[in-house]
């Protein structure tokens, strides 16, 4: 992970790193140049890849580029989450980076029916609170959805641009979107506005209904939760012209599209 990171984000920023297996209360401790793991965590059967990689992306960001206020944990928690996916991307491939995605969602979805909060959450108090699947998995989904919007290349560039300017220093999720909006030359407000600091998620009933006159079918995109949402929905239509991927953007509470 350490020669991986250095290549998609920046030279690593300390003189050493030291993985130490030691007391703490976490399973790992991302100290800058010091990494503590929890007693009984690396066992040498090559169960504790995803965490060493974890601990090792927040050298970067959490330890190097730190948020400036604990309600934007994201920043350092979301970050690693993502990167480790990415990581395990590079090594294993695009389906692995699949199951991570899904393996994240599901939690996510999960969390949510139980603790319908924004990412942002400046009304908890306890900052050990906002350690929790929001910061963590909604956190580095929030990423990959981000990259997508932006493609793989400005993706990368907004990334080192965000490392570059703040390292050794603190930030806030503006100064993120900033830094993304200056590589991609897209305006993100709604994207940051909608996933960071609205709650919950779209929930989506989606069908399909048979039009005989004109020989297509039409398809049916509601979303039901209260506040709507802006985003791109990757549907497999089978049709006359084939099968294919198409991306439809969804912002009403009601969108219709027609196949042959």
């Amino acid at each position: 992970p350490l020669a991986f990171y250095s290549r998609l984000i920046g030279v690593y920023p300390y003189k050493k790193l030291a993985n130490v297996q030691s007391r703490t209360i976490y399973g790992g401790l991302e100290n800058a140049g010091a990494i503590f793991y929890a007693e009984n965590s690396v066992t040498g059967l090559g169960q504790a890849g995803r965490l060493i990689a974890h601990e090792i992306a927040h050298q970067w960001f959490g330890d190097c580029v730190t948020e400036n206020d604990w309600h934007h944990v994201w920043l350092s928690e979301g970050f690693a989450t993502y990167l480790t996916s990415l990581y395990f991307e590079s090594v294993e491939g695009k389906e692995r980076l699949a199951s991570e995605m899904i393996r994240s969602r599901n939690q996510i979805i999960k969390y949510s029916e139980e603790n319908h909060r924004p990412v942002i959450d400046t009304a908890i108090i306890n900052l050990m609170d906002l350690l929790s699947v929001n910061s963590y998995q909604k956190g580095g989904w929030i990423l990959h959805m981000l990259r997508s919007e932006t493609g793989d290349e400005d993706f990368i560039k907004g990334l080192r641009l965000y490392y570059e300017r703040f390292k050794n220093s603190n930030a806030i999720s503006s100064d993120f979107q900033n830094a993304m909006e200056e590589a991609s030359g897209k305006d993100l407000g709604r994207f940051f506005g909608q996933w960071l600091y609205l709650p919950g998620q779209p929930e989506l009933k989606i069908w399909q209904k048979a039009v005989k006159k004109s020989g297509t079918t039409e398809i049916y995109i509601e979303q039901e939760q209260d506040t709507l949402f802006e985003f791109n929905l990757e549907l497999l239509i089978k049709d006359s012209l084939g099968e294919r991927v198409e991306r439809i953007f969804v912002k009403d509470r009601l969108t219709k599209i027609k196949v042959q």
